[in-house]
């Protein structure tokens, strides 16, 4: 047999020889691999270089199956299809590299090797089968935190999710992004509670996120910087993720101020309106909230926007100076709630009938009061028959019943608003109670109040045990008046401690008690005993929350009128002025001539 071919000398190899090697390596002589591809192979970095027995598999004269048999090849050879002939089949036409996934030809390279041009045939090589370091290492940085989470090892995608982030891995800015998008998700969404992270090579002072939520929030907010900065593109999937963390947390003013923030034409006009007006709405600042919806609702922008004509009926609706408006959007409403709204109408009728009630309550005549009650009757009365497993009209009804004075049909519909509910939402409970208390039932409106306590979180129990101490007042029992406020007065002190900065939540709603009433109400109680001195102590501390407070004036007066050889406090000596000790007007009309009262 003729002479096996060098390496140094293989590319020059002719079929013929190259078919004659195919019978040697049937034998069993192997050459060795060319030393040059050789050591370019093993500069390519550990994680993408070919497995040890690549040297038998880059063998020219060792090729593998021809890839128009569908093989995967290493180095192989393409095998022409000739008559049958043996050399015609034996033949090679190219050889090719195979790296993850990824083939190139090797003449190019095999070209600058035997120039002995290494680091071109290095680069080579990166360049056409993409062996770029910097690009796998930010891709696995990205893709572990997912593999874990398919894995169900939620602690293990944290831990990465935070690695990744916390790491120097000179990630661009769009893979950076990226991640720390679907750490916020994961962090909202996926329901595993998070041990806070550990920073302490940060800067000194630095904010450290307590729980899921602020870090969520720090990483949404860090996302919406690099796009004002200009170092992302836009995602409106971050700001509404925001929108939801923020909301969940009582914060939607500092929502507002991040809508404020975005340039002009991220979003329309429209929208973002509507979306500042929800913000400030659920920030309890509904005057700025129903400016923008009458900007919005104007007949060059967006007059028939069904959803900013319900919100705006619904902030009228809260405010008897605003019914009449918010009448004549409820009614816009309805008559806009066509087709693929049809299922808001009954939304807009619930709004009408509150705002035609806030309205009678500032009639001007007795028939034009008695116009309006029954109008909102009717409305609310259609409401139910639309939908009569909503528990929010079951309420809505019942209050306006008792609002008219009608004590049995408002029971009817309380007692079916509990039911509906299962007794879980306290409102219903406190509504019947004061219905019966307003009946003069007071023993059942306390079993219901107790009922309701049961029933109750205790962290949601301020208003029912506000009620519970003035059933107790108006029953004289005094003392247990006294115990219900002390428990009342923990309770609220309790919920401030522990929102801190997020105070506002439990301040906001009205349904909600502020320790400003406590202290008034128990001044009140203490002055009803002639316990001057106690109550004195609850008016400084009601001072200190609202110094400039009509009642607690007015409890104050009445309690120093009320104490024996004491002398009036400055802001009251004026009254000795007008000597009206000896006149006949009442007392209460003499403050009130002094406007200390409202």
């Amino acid at each position: 047999p003729p002479p096996t071919p060098s390496p140094q000398s293989y590319h020059e190899t002719t079929p013929r020889d190259c078919s004659r090697s195919r019978r040697d390596r049937l034998s069993g002589d192997l050459p060795s691999t060319p030393r040059s591809l050789d050591r370019v192979l093993r500069r390519i970095p550990s994680p993408l270089r070919p497995p040890s027995n690549a040297r038998r598999q880059l063998l020219p004269w060792r090729g593998l199956a021809a890839r128009s048999r569908g093989a995967n090849m290493g180095i192989g050879e393409f095998e022409a299809e000739g008559d049958g002939g043996e050399e015609d089949e034996m033949s090679v036409k190219e050889r090719e590299v195979s790296v993850n996934g990824l083939s190139i030809k090797t003449s190019e390279v095999e070209a600058k090797l035997d120039d002995g041009n290494i680091q071109e045939a290095e680069s080579s090589l990166r360049e056409g089968l993409s062996l770029n370091y910097e690009e796998t290492v930010s891709k696995a940085v990205e893709l572990l935190p997912e593999l874990w989470k398919q894995a169900g090892r939620y602690q293990e995608a944290l831990a990465s999710y935070r690695r990744a982030l916390l790491s120097q891995w000179n990630l661009d800015d769009e893979c950076c992004a990226r991640i720390q998008k679907r750490f916020a998700i994961f962090l909202l969404y996926a329901g595993v509670e998070a041990s806070p992270p550990s920073l302490a090579s940060q800067i000194d002072g630095s904010f450290v996120p307590k729980h899921n939520l602020e870090e969520a929030i720090l990483l949404l907010i860090i996302l919406l910087r690099k796009w004002h900065l200009g170092k992302t593109q836009w995602d409106p999937s971050v700001i509404e993720h925001l929108s939801f963390a923020l909301s969940i947390c009582g914060q939607t003013s500092v929502l507002a101020r991040h809508f404020e923030e975005l340039i002009p034409g991220t979003f329309a006009r429209c929208d973002r309106w509507y979306s500042l007006a929800l913000c400030y709405s659920a920030a309890d600042q509904n005057h700025s909230a129903l400016n923008l919806l009458r900007k919005l609702l104007k007949k060059d922008e967006s007059p028939d926007y069904i959803m900013a004509l319900l919100l705006a009926a619904k902030i009228c609706s809260d405010d008897c100076l605003f019914s009449a408006e918010g009448v004549e959007y409820a009614r816009r409403a309805i008559a806009n709630a066509q087709v693929a709204y049809e299922h808001l109408k009954s939304v807009g009728l619930h709004f009408l009938g509150n705002c035609l009630g806030k309205l009678a309550k500032i009639a001007s005549s007795d028939h034009e009061r008695s116009t309006l009650q029954s109008e909102a009757l009717r409305s609310l009365d259609e409401v139910v028959s639309l939908e009569r497993q909503n528990p929010e009209m079951l309420f809505d009804l019942a209050l306006e019943y008792a609002e008219q004075r009608n004590a049995n049909a408002a029971l009817r519909y309380a007692k079916e608003f509990i039911d509906a509910t299962g007794g879980s939402i306290s409102k219903g409970w406190r509504l019947l109670a004061l219905v019966l208390s307003a009946q003069q039932r007071y023993s059942e409106a306390e079993i219901v109040i107790d009922a309701a306590l049961d029933e109750t979180a205790k962290w949601e129990q301020g208003p029912l045990l506000r009620i519970k101490a003035k059933l107790k007042v108006a029953q004289s029992l005094h003392m247990d008046a006294v115990e219900a406020y002390r428990l009342l007065l923990a309770l609220v002190q309790a919920q401030r401690k522990s929102f801190g900065s997020f105070k506002n939540i439990v301040e906001v709603e009205d349904e909600n008690v502020s320790e400003f009433e406590v202290w008034r109400g128990l001044a009140n109680l203490y002055s009803g005993l002639s316990h001057w001195r106690d109550a004195e102590i609850c008016l400084e501390k009601a001072r200190t929350l609202k110094p400039y407070s009509a009642s607690s004036l007015h409890i104050e007066v009445l309690s120093t009128y009320g104490m024996p050889n004491c002398i009036l406090p400055p802001h009251l000596n004026e009254m000795e002025d007008y000597n009206w000790q000896n006149s006949l007007l009442p007392e209460m009309e003499k403050i009130a001539t002094l406007g200390l009262i409202t």
